[in-house]
């Protein structure tokens, strides 16, 4: 365990902890849709984004605290994603619930299950219609996009690669304002408190994938081991359901 994840463990009453002291400094939490208007204020911000990789039920409990504290985010879900089906109860309940609490709903978009190679008109082929299925399943707009384990050449592509829709990294959100994010269960650039951009009141962009954050402190390793023991025993009770002799064949 590092020193950094001694000091910020990733537990939940840290993330409540790290949100508050944010609004405690004066910073506002917005979307992705407003970053240009309250860049232009000058007023400090964070755009909170969560990129959901493995299990949407880690999202909920980072979501209470929000709701506690009146904090939105933008939630990015994937479409094919190996570990979830957001058309799946109860996924489709979450998603449908938090959205309805006023929180936002962006593509996460896994480039890799496609032969894109470096054209970004395939690449918008596919982001555009992995958007259709959420926007029409949902019944909302999407107007953002983030990708999974990106390549260089789609991180450093304008928003033509996304079919004209915005993408997280596009300069507007990794250059006029600080990146930091929590890949891998560590801060990849520095914890979002201690960075210079925070201390100066700078725009922040956030990133969080909620798979990293539990009730208590433990390494990525034992979050994983955690997460595929959980995966385990909900797969025997669904497993149990499926073949119940009282249901129908």
């Amino acid at each position: 365990m590092s020193a950094e994840t001694a000091e910020y463990p990733f537990t939940h009453e840290m993330y409540k902890d790290m949100l508050s002291r944010f609004l405690d400094m004066g910073y506002c939490f917005s979307f992705f849709e407003d970053a240009t208007e309250l860049l232009d204020s000058g007023d400090p911000f964070i755009l909170l984004r969560h990129d959901i990789d493995f299990d949407l039920r880690h999202l909920v409990p980072l979501l209470e605290i929000e709701q506690q504290l009146g904090i939105r985010s933008t939630v990015f879900i994937q479409v094919r994603s190996e570990f979830y089906n957001p058309f799946c109860y109860p996924e489709s309940q979450i998603i449908a619930d938090l959205v309805s609490a006023g929180h936002r709903i962006g593509l996460h978009c896994d480039c890799e299950l496609y032969p894109v190679e470096t054209d970004p008109e395939v690449v918008a082929y596919y982001c555009q219609r992995e958007r259709q299925l959420l926007e029409s399943w949902f019944e909302i707009d999407i107007g953002i996009v983030s990708f999974h384990r990106p390549a260089k050449n789609v991180l450093s592509a304008d928003r033509s690669i996304t079919g004209g829709v915005p993408h997280t990294y596009l300069p507007l959100f990794t250059k006029s304002m600080t990146y930091c994010s929590d890949s891998t269960g560590e801060w990849r650039f520095g914890h979002p408190l201690d960075l210079q951009a925070t201390a100066d009141r700078r725009p922040l962009q956030i990133l969080v994938h909620p798979v990293w954050w539990q009730n208590k402190n433990q390494s990525p390793q034992e979050t994983l081991d955690m997460f595929v023991r959980q995966s385990g025993k909900r797969l025997q009770i669904d497993l149990a359901k499926c073949i119940s002799p009282h249901r129908g064949s």
